[in-house]
């Protein structure tokens, strides 16, 4: 985080909007995957598909 690669993204969801609303947090951690080697000492790109 003090390094800008991961950022805290506080959000509220909405249900029932139509008839009784209510709020619920849904806070969460986000990263860009082109930042995820910043979160690993060693990563591997695997090929799930075969080819």
């Amino acid at each position: 985080m003090a390094k800008g690669k991961i950022y805290y993204d506080p959000g509220i969801k909405l249900e029932n909007a139509s008839t009784t609303p209510r709020t619920k947090q849904r806070s969460q951690f986000r990263i860009k995957s082109a930042n995820l080697p910043a979160l690993y000492h060693s990563m591997d790109i695997v090929d799930l598909n075969g080819d």
